[in-house]
C-alpha cells in the first residue's frame, strides 16, 4: 500500500475520516428518510454537523498529505475531475438542501483516496444496517410514518417503512448488504449471510420491492460462489476484465434501447408493460427535455409521499425516469456522465489488477440494476461510489499483483 498502517499519523487520519463519513452517512440518511420529520434535530443542527464533517475531511487530508510527485499528480487529476462533478451536481441542486448534501459526496470520494476500502465499506455498511433497524423499529411502534401504497388494482399492498416510497428501504438495505459483502469477502460467515437473507425476506414481505430484493439475493449467491469456488478467479478472469467496462456498456445499452423503442411494435409494447412503462418514459424524457453538455433543471413528477406526510400519487403528469443513465444524461449532462463513468471504470480496473474480483461483480450488479432503478444517484443507496476514491491512488493498481496471480494458479 501507499502508506504504512503502523504510522500513527496515518492511523489518526483514517480515524478522523471514519468519523467524517459516519456523520455524512447519518445526515444523508436522516434527510432522505422520514426521520427528518420526527427526529429531534433541526435543519440548522444538521447543517452544523455537515460543516463539522467537512472540517474533519480537511484534517484527514492534511494528515495524509504527502510531498511526492506521483501522489500529487494523481491527486490533482482526480481532484479536478471530482471538482467538475461537484460543481455540476451543486449547480442543479437549486434550493434543495438534500441535493446539496448529495453533491458533497464527491468531496468525500476525494479524501477517500487515502483510505482502505475494506475499512470504509464495513463501517458504512454496518452503520446503514443500524439506521435501518432504528427506522424499522420506530415505524412498527407507530413513532414514524408508514405509508401504505395499494397498486395493481388492489392486489399489491406495499409499505414504505419510514421512507417516502416503498422501494427506498429495500434499496438502502441492498446498499448495506453490498458494502458488508465487499468488506468481508470470503471471510464472511454463513450465519451472517443467513441473517441478511432472512432480514431481506422480512422486508420484502412488507414492501414488495422486487428489484432491491432480487439484487440482494443475487449478491448473496455471488458471494457464496466466490467463497466456495475460488478457482473461478483463474478460470473466469476474462469475464472480470470485461465487467470493468460494464458502466459504459450499460450507458450504451440504455441509449440504444430507449432510441429504438417503438410504441407501434407489439412486442416492444409488451416488454414496456412488463417494465411498468420504463422504456416509454425514458424515450419521452429524451424527446421532451433533450440532453446537454452540462445538464438542466427538470421538474420530475413521480409517485410517493412527501416529507410532510401527504400522499402524492402521480401529481401532475407522471414523467419519472427509472433508468439512472438516461436520467443523469438529462439532469446533469454528457460531461458529468462521462467523467463519472470514467472514474468508476478506473476503479474497477484497479480492482481487477489487484484480484478484487468480488468487488467487480458486486459493482456490475449494482450498476446493472441502474438500468431500471434511478436510486444509484443517491449516496445512501449507493455508497459503493466511495470505491472510486479508495482505489484510485493505490500503487498496486498500476501493475498486476504477481503474487496473487501465482496463488490463484
Amino acid at each position: 500500500m501507499r502508506f504504512c498502517k503502523n504510522n500513527a499519523r496515518f492511523k489518526m487520519a483514517e480515524l478522523i475520516w471514519m468519523v467524517a463519513i459516519f456523520l455524512y452517512t447519518t445526515i444523508v440518511f436522516i434527510k432522505n428518510s422520514l426521520l427528518s420529520t420526527t427526529i429531534v434535530i433541526s435543519n440548522a443542527q444538521l447543517h452544523k454537523l455537515a460543516v463539522l464533517g467537512v472540517v474533519l475531511l480537511l484534517a484527514s487530508e492534511i494528515l495524509e498529505f504527502k510531498l511526492d510527485k506521483s501522489y500529487l499528480f494523481k491527486s490533482v487529476v482526480i481532484g479536478v475531475l471530482l471538482g467538475v462533478l461537484f460543481l455540476i451536481s451543486f449547480r442543479w441542486s437549486g434550493t434543495s438542501t438534500l441535493q446539496k448534501y448529495y453533491a458533497q459526496v464527491f468531496c468525500y470520494i476525494f479524501v477517500a483516496r487515502n483510505i482502505e476500502w475494506k475499512h470504509t465499506s464495513l463501517v458504512v455498511g454496518l452503520e446503514l444496517l443500524l439506521l435501518l433497524m432504528v427506522v424499522f423499529l420506530l415505524t412498527n411502534s407507530g413513532r414514524l410514518p408508514n405509508f401504505v401504497f395499494i397498486q395493481s388494482g388492489g392486489t399489491r399492498v406495499r409499505q414504505s417503512l419510514g421512507f417516502s416510497y416503498c422501494l427506498q428501504f429495500t434499496a438502502c438495505l441492498l446498499n448495506a448488504v453490498l458494502l458488508i459483502l465487499s468488506a468481508r469477502g470470503r471471510k464472511i460467515h454463513i450465519i451472517s449471510l443467513a441473517i441478511l437473507m432472512v432480514g431481506s425476506i422480512l422486508v420484502y414481505e412488507m414492501t414488495d420491492a422486487r428489484i432491491g430484493f432480487a439484487g440482494i439475493c443475487i449478491a448473496i449467491v455471488i458471494t457464496l460462489v466466490y467463497k466456495f469456488f475460488p478457482m473461478i478467479e483463474r478460470k473466469m478472469r476474462w469475464l472480470f476484465w470485461i465487467l470493468t467496462i460494464s458502466p459504459f456498456v450499460y450507458l450504451l445499452l440504455s441509449v440504444i434501447v430507449t432510441k429504438l423503442y417503438n410504441p407501434d411494435v407489439a412486442w416492444m409494447v409488451a416488454i414496456n408493460g412488463k417494465l411498468e412503462s420504463r422504456l416509454s418514459l425514458s424515450q419521452e424524457g429524451l424527446i421532451n427535455f433533450g440532453v446537454s453538455l452540462f445538464g438542466q433543471n427538470v421538474n420530475w413528477q413521480g409517485s410517493g409521499a412527501d416529507f410532510n406526510g401527504y400522499t402524492a400519487i402521480n401529481i401532475g403528469t407522471y414523467n419519472w425516469i427509472d433508468n439512472v443513465y438516461i436520467k443523469e444524461l438529462i439532469d446533469h449532462g454528457i460531461v458529468y456522465v462521462m467523467i463519472y463513468l470514467f472514474l468508476l471504470t478506473i476503479a474497477l480496473i484497479c480492482c481487477a489488477r489487484k484480484g478484487q474480483y468480488l468487488n467487480i461483480l458486486l459493482m456490475a450488479l449494482l450498476y446493472g440494476i441502474g438500468l431500471i432503478d434511478d436510486n444509484l444517484r443517491i449516496y445512501c443507496y449507493n455508497s459503493m461510489i466511495l470505491m472510486i476514491g479508495t482505489e484510485f491512488m493505490k500503487e498496486d493498481c498500476t501493475k498486476i499483483n504477481v503474487n496473487f496471480l501465482q496463488k490463484a494458479q
